[in-house]
């Protein structure tokens, strides 16, 4: 235990109960849910599963929905498949995940979205126990809400993508990796030290299994600094840990190359390598953008660290040095730096640095009353001027004339509800000063309750970007037999609606936004039962224009000038344009291979 020399301490704030400067309360168990705490969980959780049914937005909900989709209707968990084509940018497990839960509900969106809520809130579970473990009583709940309420995680537990996945096995082989460790260099080891390390292991391999090596070494980014410092490190590579990961990763990979064998090649290299160290993925970003990101995304309570450098020195360093305080720290800057030196920038990737930042934020608002206090004095006066400035824009009609007519109607009413729970929480931040817990409540409430003020409006909005809207124009001008052709483009989320593959004309296989699928057009083009089609076979076709066949293409698409001078624009939507049907007069024969109508 360090303690920095100070004058004299200042009182903790009633009912604080600061915790040992230990990296761990010895004996420290869980104390009971109370009736509260339950039913305050299921109403967060009530949040953000709001509006969980709203379309399905391309490109990324689309494209995971369907690989998901198919994954079930083929009974297929080793190798999942986009519109019939092998997908292997990612790993299986959130495929399977989806799949299996759309085997008990169906093909909907509320299916595909479960599995980034389900992780999200198994997160917080793991946040609030290892919270009140290591950092003592008054903790768990805290922390669970402060990485609730944080923006990024309300907005990707909502969203058909990994990250959410990907966060609770990194939390987890994190919190138990640390869990191997002696409280400090020379103290004893802790007990089930040897199960800690292998419950680590195992959680990093199914992470690796959900989105790469990444889930390798985010962890170890977090707790091997930790370990050397204590000089443990030999403890976090026990072989039983290491055997429980080589069981856990090994039976999909090796079914997964005798499928595609060139899949560990492609994996390793392009979607870790390349991704990484080059920008040839195409998306790169500013080197500095991910520290705004993440004091953005997990506002308020990513100012409670910053928070105790405005008081006065006395004060800031009377508090007792917790090493769990280094952890946490390691664990947000280490990532960080990682992140900022690769070449592949994505908001979602921080988040699963959002867990240590709630860790460290919940056992610095109990022991500072200081910190507390500026951080509510800055957050309430943050979300007063926010409100007040976005009421405005409302009232005054300065936001209007920047949306699209068809958004008018919903966004009006949203602004208005999002703007009062700011005003709302801002003003509670100030008028509840002397309760602590109801004012972390109140600021975390806001952000709660965004998908409820947005949800109206989000849904408007993601009909731009989805083609459910569409579906039944669609089916109706196809008919039994028709098919829906992209011509350089691809939606993916129409072949997740209309429930049957769909013929993709392309050049070099990049329309269907996949990394593996370009480098092997040629191979793809010509396998049996492949979607794929090229330019050429796509003038054939429209000489001959089967009965109910429609072509989509982007508004801007170099092929395009082919269908304007054959068919009819049937519907425009959002950044697609829909040519024909094909008219009776002129059905032909469809050869077996193009035979594409039925389910998939």
């Amino acid at each position: 235990m360090t303690t920095i020399p100070t004058a004299s301490r200042p009182a903790l704030p009633q009912g604080s109960d600061p915790a040992p400067a230990g990296a761990e309360i010895a004996g420290a168990r869980p104390r009971p849910l109370s009736v509260a705490q339950v039913l305050a969980a299921v109403l967060v959780l009530s949040c953000l599963a709001f509006g969980l049914g709203h379309p399905l937005i391309d490109q990324d909900e689309g494209r995971n929905a369907e690989v998901g989709r198919e994954m079930a209707v083929n009974d297929d968990y080793v190798l999942p498949t986009l519109d019939g084509l092998p997908y292997l940018d990612k790993p299986v497990l959130f495929f399977a995940a989806e799949a299996a839960i759309m085997e008990v509900l169906g093909p909907t969106e509320v299916a595909a979205r479960l599995p980034s809520l389900l992780a999200t809130f198994a997160t917080a579970l793991l946040v609030a126990w290892f919270a009140g473990r290591v950092f003592g009583p008054g903790r768990s709940a805290l922390a669970a809400l402060m990485f609730l309420s944080a923006p990024l995680t309300v907005a990707f537990s909502r969203i058909v993508i990994f990250d959410a996945l990907l966060t609770f096995f990194v939390t987890a082989a994190t919190l138990c990796l640390y869990l191997t460790l002696p409280a400090a260099r020379g103290e004893p080891v802790p007990p089930r030290s040897r199960l800690w390390a292998v419950a680590g292991w195992a959680a990093i391999g199914l992470g690796i299994l959900t989105k790469g090596p990444v889930a390798l070494a985010l962890p170890l980014l977090a707790v091997l600094p930790v370990a050397l410092r204590r000089r443990s490190g030999r403890r976090l590579f026990t072989p039983a840990a290491l055997l429980v990961f080589a069981v856990v990763i090994t039976p999909w990979l090796v079914a997964v190359s005798l499928r595609r064998p060139d899949f560990l090649s492609y994996a390793l290299l392009t979607e870790t390598l390349e991704r990484v160290a080059t920008g040839k993925l195409h998306r790169s970003g500013p080197f500095w953008i991910y520290l705004p990101i993440l004091l953005i995304g997990g506002f308020p309570w990513s100012l409670v660290p910053l928070a105790l450098f405005p008081r006065r020195r006395r004060e800031r360093w009377s508090l007792t040095w917790n090493p769990a305080w280094t952890f946490t720290l390691v664990w947000v800057g280490a990532p960080l730096v990682l992140f900022t030196l690769s070449n592949s920038k994505r908001t979602q990737y921080v988040l699963p640095l959002v867990a240590p930042l709630a860790l460290l934020s919940a056992d610095l608002w109990v022991r500072s009353e200081g910190a507390r206090r500026w951080l509510a004095k800055v957050a309430g006066l943050a979300y007063l001027g926010f409100g007040l400035a976005l009421a405005a824009a409302v009232l005054s009609g300065a936001i209007l004339p920047r949306v699209k007519p068809a958004l008018r109607p919903a966004v009006t009413p949203a602004c208005l509800a999002l703007a009062a729970a700011f005003l709302a929480g801002g003003a509670l931040a100030f008028g509840l000063r002397r309760r602590p817990k109801l004012q972390a409540l109140a600021l975390a409430a806001t952000f709660l309750l965004a998908p409820m003020a947005l949800g109206p409006a989000f849904t408007v909005v993601s009909k731009l970007d989805s083609t459910r809207p569409l579906i039944g124009t669609l089916q109706r001008a196809t008919g039994a037999h028709g098919r829906v052709i992209f011509v350089e483009t691809y939606a993916p989320s129409l072949t997740f609606y209309t429930r049957r593959p769909t013929l993709v004309v392309s050049h070099d296989g990049a329309d269907l936004r996949s990394n593996y699928v370009p480098g092997r057009y040629r191979e793809l083009l010509g396998a049996p039962g492949s979607t794929l089609r090229s330019p050429a076979w796509l003038d054939a076709t429209l000489a001959r224009c089967p009965a109910g066949d429609i072509f989509a293409v982007h508004p801007s698409g170099p092929l395009r000038p082919h269908l304007d001078a054959r068919l009819p624009v049937l519907v425009e939507h959002h950044h697609l344009v829909f040519y024909g049907p094909c008219p009776d007069t002129k059905t032909a024969d469809r050869s077996a291979s193009d035979g594409l109508s039925g389910p998939s």
